[in-house]
């Protein structure tokens, strides 16, 4: 049933077909109840209702202004946003699978991918104004940049989130957004991806960097694990680090204030400092391959820095560098390449 118009639904809407309010305005009051298997909107909607009065299994968003849902929280099995603006002071938990690859997700309202529900996000440029909480599985991929203000991503202990963008992509371009990761982050795209959103990682959480670059851009506090055998890259804001195990294949700081002192263990294999101020305090730094500065301030507090290659290592530096403890283990030769 396809309705072209707008206007008001004050009644049932129910069956197991589908309804689409394709042009016009419309207004869906409280005490209706929509239940039809699927449910297109393309015009400008708004939803008063919420909880047992919305229980359609297939909502689609495309075109249209916006299309608001307030009252009590809206669940539904699957959820696909092409466009337009999702807003509204309802929660909407999206139980099985989300699709989101166009359009603004906004309002004062939280969007939730529950534990056991999967979401895909990608395809376009994304604008994320409202809280997003995922404990499912969710996919980054595509051409997928993901920006927006006074919002906070939470991927909760349950939550997985995979960057498997086949472009450079960004996640956040303010201080205002925040990543808080309690759950498991794994990049598998050989890309430079970016996080420009305040991170911060509880205890709980851990971020695997498999392959290509994941570079933090707003700073933020990090106190699980920082694993992979790609490149960290920490370019902006100010980093703390607290009871983390660090194992990378390349760490580089490039402009950030980055304080490692609270660190349980770091191990990496290529360590580049280009800019910025890079804190060691008491950490011990175990670097495998090559250690290369050319720029920064170093403050190495009462540090030791091990090259532990077993083979031949470079250690590249054009600025002055002051070392308070440095060892080189046997079987290891290191090379200092400015002579």
């Amino acid at each position: 049933l396809q309705i072209e118009r707008g206007g008001s639904i004050d009644g049932d809407l129910t069956g197991a077909g589908t309804a689409t309010l394709l042009t016009g305005t419309f207004t869906v009051d409280a005490d209706a109840t929509v239940s039809v298997t699927s449910l297109f909107l393309s015009g400008t909607t708004t939803f008063n209702l919420g909880g047992a009065g919305f229980t359609s299994t297939n909502l689609t968003l495309s075109g249209g202004t916006s299309h608001s849902f307030n009252g009590a929280k809206v669940t539904v099995p699957n959820l696909t946003q092409l466009g337009s603006t999702l807003q509204g002071s309802a929660d909407i938990e999206v139980a099985g699978q989300l699709t989101w690859s166009g359009g603004v997700m906004d309002g004062s309202g939280k969007t939730i991918v529950p534990d056991g529900a999967t979401a895909s996000l990608g395809g376009g440029v994304l604008t994320l104004n409202r809280d997003f909480d995922n404990a499912g599985a969710l996919s980054w991929f595509g051409q997928s940049h993901i920006f927006g203000s006074n919002s906070t991503f939470t991927n909760l202990p349950t939550g997985t989130v995979t960057i498997a963008a086949d472009t450079n992509y960004t996640f956040g371009n303010t201080s205002t957004m925040t990543f808080a990761n309690q759950g498991t982050v794994t990049q598998t795209s050989g890309k430079v991806n970016k996080i420009g959103a305040v991170f911060n990682q509880t205890s709980a959480g851990s971020t695997e960097v498999q392959s290509g670059t994941l570079q933090i851009e707003r700073g933020g506090s990090i106190d699980g694990d920082l694993t992979g055998a790609g490149t960290a890259s920490f370019t902006n804001g100010t980093f703390t680090f607290s009871g983390v195990d660090i194992d990378m294949g390349t760490m580089r700081f490039a402009g950030a204030s980055t304080d490692l002192n609270g660190a349980n263990s770091v191990t990496v294999g290529d360590l580049i400092h280009t800019a910025g101020t890079l804190t060691l305090g008491d950490a011990k730094v175990v670097v495998e391959r090559d250690m290369t500065r050319t720029g920064g301030t170093l403050i190495a507090g009462t540090s030791k820095v091990v090259f532990d290659g077993q083979t031949d290592q470079n250690l590249d530096l054009t600025v002055d560098t002051g070392f308070h403890a440095l060892k080189v283990t046997g079987g290891t030769t290191l090379i200092e390449v400015q002579g």
